[in-house]
């Protein structure tokens, strides 16, 4: 083996250890964080009809079928449009909020416990040091 094919091996050896290294691993990622982004992706459809009779000027509808049973023990939608749901495994509670300015519908997400909340969900307001939403 020429020197050169042996510079190039050990190159490509040394390159591929160091992106192991630093490639984030998939394990890292609570299952408690992945369990509250699958409910937020559970209320998509919800999300849209209500934003839809938001801006057509309709009675929100809050009945709403939970499409993710086993994700997501308690779903409910108020006449204001709120969105509100638990998961009994981790305990978490999210409350995503509608609001209607120049024909637009802007979502809000709010959520406890704060560490395993959606990254779109935190900081928002103080939601997660109050008890607003009371889910069981």
């Amino acid at each position: 083996m020429s020197r050169r094919m042996l510079i190039s091996l050990v190159s490509i050896i040394f390159f591929i250890g160091v992106l192991l290294i630093l490639l984030p691993d998939i394990q890292e990622v609570p299952e408690e964080r992945m369990a509250s982004a699958a409910m937020a992706m559970c209320v998509v459809k919800i999300k849209k009809a209500i934003s839809a009779d938001l801006q057509q000027g309709n009675t929100i509808k809050t009945e709403y079928e939970n499409t993710c049973p086993k994700l997501i023990s308690k779903l409910s939608v108020s006449r204001d449009g709120n969105i509100e749901m638990f998961n009994p495994t981790y305990h978490i509670q999210l409350l995503f909020k509608p609001s209607l300015k120049d024909g637009v519908v802007n979502w809000s997400c709010q959520g406890k416990p704060a560490e395993f909340i959606p990254k779109a969900c935190q900081g928002k307001d103080d939601y997660n040091q109050a008890s607003k939403v009371s889910v069981q």
